[in-house]
């Protein structure tokens, strides 16, 4: 017999190994977020703009990246480029970010640190971000508005500021008038005929607002910079979407900087083939695809989790049990061809026939779209929810469902009122795992709604507010699409790291959102029970 010196011993020997692997856990999650957070960092503080003189030309930039190596002769072709240089001695490479070029585009080239020589910082060097042109460095020569200011002027940078703040409430407002008034014109006149009554009246209100945004979308300043080549480029004001000079940043000036940049890129859209630029209906897309699927999972596994534990028996069981499992194990892609083919060729299309046939050969809900991107990842992750459901209602003692039937309770009283609130932990577990799965997954989302860019999010301002037949746009996707489709990866790499400590940061807020919703369960439960 084992006696009670040897249970405690195992006992505490089962306690220390679950504490280190619960510790050994944290760290390499800690580490995890260390190394993804890291580039992203980097990349978003306002580091120094760098002026090199190479031979006869000039050179603006930042240092991306420093490598180290042995030179070789017969294969470095840096050695062509440096003089003097012996072939066992190492060679320091800086990439170099010189941001855009009117004739070459963006430049991103390596240099050898020999062939580059002293670096100077100039507190004046600038570095300015266009909406749809990339990162611009250079000296500031004046602002182009009603009077010209040059840059030696003390008032110059208020001035511009200043400048710049209207050109943005313009641009604003041009925003507001598109999303609020003009798509919902647009709609209208595609449901509508050309000799319908009241067409030409809406028609002749589209093309009006059409104007006026064109007005409010004409330039009204430009800042004029002077680049490395020694050319001056005029940057209109209302595609500038934020500049600095962090060459005269005091620390707390880049820490200030380095929160804007931060919310910059939460909440704007992306552009210039989403290497600048931010992921705000990426993010909107991701929250609203995921509690969408939520909605439609949870009620639905639920209910299959209780008939698979409390109705169905013998062989009934067993082979639904099976069928599960292998659900379970499917890939991913296969549900996505899944729902293509289902949802949104057959019953969308369907649909289509019967509740907007008005608008037929244009397809409203027979095309990829929000609702059928959460009901393909519904299908994908029902399996976790009745699983977990299942095994949850398996873990409640036997004695207590024959107290309630001693009682006189009949077994749906039971069901409802002891057995559905002990069993809600599990459940929320298998949301929680569902969540985590779905918000990661691209394969299947790809072909039911999800898309590479979109002009529209999800949730809006403009009736009804929530647009199920939309695409949108995702995470994980934006995150395949920055680091295996980007034409230029090295200046989308550090976007990729921090997009994906986005999505890590709303899979943990929406598990620890249903784990605290777990707990409090748990707690209600043991106060009914005292």
């Amino acid at each position: 017999m084992i006696s009670a010196k040897q249970t405690e011993s195992q006992g505490q020997l089962r306690a220390t190994l679950m504490s280190s692997a619960l510790v050994s856990a944290l760290l390499w999650l800690a580490l995890l977020l260390a190394l993804i957070s890291l580039p992203a960092v980097q990349h978003f503080w306002p580091s120094a703009l760098y002026q090199w003189q190479l031979e006869e030309q000039q050179i603006f930039g930042r240092v991306l990246r420093q490598q180290q190596r042995t030179a070789n002769v017969q294969q470095d072709p840096w050695l062509g480029l440096v003089e003097d240089q012996p072939a066992d001695q190492s060679l320091v490479l800086l990439l170099v970010d010189q941001g855009q070029n009117a004739f070459t585009g963006h430049a991103l080239n390596w240099f050898a640190a020999s062939q580059l020589g002293p670096a100077s910082k100039p507190e004046q060097l600038m570095l300015v971000q266009m909406q749809r042109q990339g990162q611009w460095l250079g000296m500031p020569q004046g602002l182009r508005a009603e009077h010209y200011l040059a840059a030696e002027a003390p008032n110059f940078a208020s001035q511009l500021h200043s400048h710049w703040r209207q050109e943005q409430a313009r641009q604003a407002e041009a925003q507001r008038i598109e999303s609020r008034q003009l798509l919902g014109l647009n709609q209208q006149l595609a449901q509508m005929n050309p000799d319908q009554q009241g067409y030409a009246e809406l028609l002749a209100r589209f093309e009006s607002l059409r104007q006026q945004i064109f007005q409010l979308r004409v330039p009204q300043a430009w800042l004029e910079l002077q680049g490395a080549d020694g050319r001056l480029h005029a940057l209109p004001l209302n595609e500038i979407q934020y500049w600095q000079q962090p060459n005269a940043l005091r620390p707390m000036q880049q820490l200030a900087e380095f929160a804007r940049q931060w919310q910059r890129f939460v909440f704007s859209w992306p552009s210039l083939g989403h290497t600048q630029g931010g992921i705000w209906p990426a993010l909107v897309g991701t929250v609203a695809m995921t509690l969408l699927m939520t909605i439609m999972v949870m009620p639905l596994g639920v209910l299959a989790g209780i008939y698979l534990h409390e109705y169905a028996g013998g062989a009934w069981r067993r082979l639904l049990q099976l069928v599960v499992y292998n659900l379970a194990g499917i890939p991913a892609i296969v549900y996505g061809v899944f729902g293509l083919g289902l949802f949104v060729y057959l019953l969308g299309a369907q649909l289509d026939s019967w509740w907007f046939a008005d608008q037929l050969p244009r397809a409203t809900l027979g095309t990829p779209g929000w609702l059928w991107v959460s009901l393909t990842l519904a299908l994908l992750t029902l399996p976790v929810v009745i699983v977990n459901t299942a095994e949850g209602l398996a873990r409640i003692p036997l004695a207590q469902r024959e107290a309630c039937y001693a009682l006189g309770l009949t077994k749906s009283e039971t069901l409802l009122h002891l057995i559905l609130p002990l069993a809600r932990p599990a459940m929320l577990t298998g949301l929680i795992l569902a969540v985590a799965r779905a918000a990661g997954e691209v394969a299947p989302v790809m072909l039911v709604g999800v898309v590479r860019s979109t002009s529209q999010l999800p949730v809006d301002a403009q009736f009804p507010f929530v647009h199920l037949d939309r695409k949108l746009m995702h995470l994980a996707y934006h995150i395949y699409d920055l680091g295996f489709q980007s034409a230029n990866i090295e200046a989308g790499r550090p976007l990729v790291f921090a997009s994906a400590l986005v999505l890590i940061l709303i899979v943990l807020l929406l598990n620890l959102t249903a784990i605290r919703l777990r707990h409090r369960l748990r707690e209600a439960f043991r106060q009914q029970e005292m």
